[in-house]
Parts: C-alpha cells; structure tokens; sequence
C-alpha cells in the first residue's frame, strides 16, 4: 500500500522528499556511454517509479517501460489525473511495430525496463517457457525478454527498488547478460538465455527472501 501511494508523489516529481540509495549505478553509466542503451529486467518488486525517478537524475538515463496498459488501467488513470505530465514512456506490447520501437529507443542510448516474473497463460503455458526450482517449488519463467535482448544484441542488468519503510528506497543495478555479441551456434546461444535467466530466478528468489512483503505476486 505505502509503494502504490508512493507513485503517486514519483509520478508528481517530487522525488526531493524521498531517501533513494541506490548501487550498481557506475557499471550502468559505462554500458550507456557506448551507445547502444540497455535492457532492464525486473520483477514486479518494490517500486518501478522509484527506478524511473533514479533515471531522471541522471541526464543519459532514458527510460521506457515494456508493458500492457491494459492490465493496470485503473492505477494509470489515477496516475494521469493527478500527474498529466507525468514523462514515462510506454512501448505497448503486442503491436505490429513494438520490436521497432525498443530498438530505436535502444539506439537512442535509452533503458528499455521490462517485468520477468509473470507468464501470459491462456489455457497452456507458452512454449518459451523454462520451468525453475523456486522458493522449493517449480515456477514457470519466459526467456521473452532475454531473447528479445539478444536479438537486439544488448546488455541486460537486473533491476528493483525495494521499499524499506519510511520514505526510504534501495534501488539496485546489476549486470545479468550481455548479449552485444551473439554465439554463431543456435545450442549456444540457447544455453546462453538460459543461463541468463537461471540468474534473474535466482537474484529474484533471494530478494524474495530479504524482502517478501516487496514483491507483488505475493
């Protein structure tokens, strides 16, 4: 409840008000200087607002989020109501011209963010799904993102802000693939997606564990 009114006040740019700590910053800067953007993959975790406003102070960082508005219409009219300048770009999914979009977004230098922990189901779960141990059970996890990154030969970096009480957030960037050169194989390459997101399960698992209450699904 505390994240979800804090949007609010991220979506206004009253960032002031907040305590944001935040690492891994410096290795994000190096990816962005050549150029080529970056992607983001997170969790519905803590706060994206929180990251979005990191971006904004900072004048390379671009950021656009990959999402369905339609899954969080209500929230986003409140959020256009009291923020209509609000400055989140949204690439839609699911349109003829969403993979142009990211990449020129990309090769504009920006951040793509985009949400690993959620698979769309609609009777039978996708085929490019991996199933993974868990927090002691088997979960299922898309190499969506990751192969949409590869495909765009781009670095990913996992990303949260988690809420730690008050008026603090701890937001956090690490390296989880680079993909800017492809393997010419197409095994190694699928073992390389693969061992990508074994990382992003398991960075998730652990911040599930540090901070429960953070993650959303829950």
């Amino acid at each position: 409840a505390g994240v979800v009114l804090d949007r609010l006040y991220f979506a206004r740019g009253d960032v002031a008000q907040f305590n944001l700590q935040h690492s891994g910053g410096a290795l994000l800067d190096e990816a962005l200087a050549l150029g080529q953007g970056a992607v983001m993959l997170g969790a519905h975790l803590g706060s994206f607002e929180a990251l979005q406003a990191v971006g904004e102070q900072h004048a390379n960082m671009s950021v656009a989020m990959v999402m369905y508005p339609a899954n969080a219409q209500n929230i986003q009219r409140v959020l256009n109501a009291v923020a209509p300048a609000n400055t989140l770009k949204i690439i839609t999914i699911g349109t003829p011209g969403t993979t142009l979009a990211i990449r020129d977004w990309l090769d504009g230098g920006g951040l793509v963010g985009m949400l690993g922990d959620r698979v769309l189901q609609e009777g039978k779960e996708a085929a490019d799904v991996m199933r993974l141990p868990f927090l002691g059970h088997e979960a299922p996890f898309g190499l969506g993102p990751l192969r949409l990154a590869m495909l765009l030969k781009r670095r990913v970096f996992f990303m949260t802000a988690l809420f730690r009480g008050g008026n603090r957030y701890e937001v956090r960037f690490e390296p989880l693939a680079d993909f800017s050169e492809r393997p010419a194989d197409a095994a190694a390459r699928e073992a390389q997606l693969q061992a990508a997101l074994r990382a992003y399960v398991a960075k998730l698992e652990a911040l599930c564990v540090e901070a429960p209450y953070n993650w959303f699904n829950f």
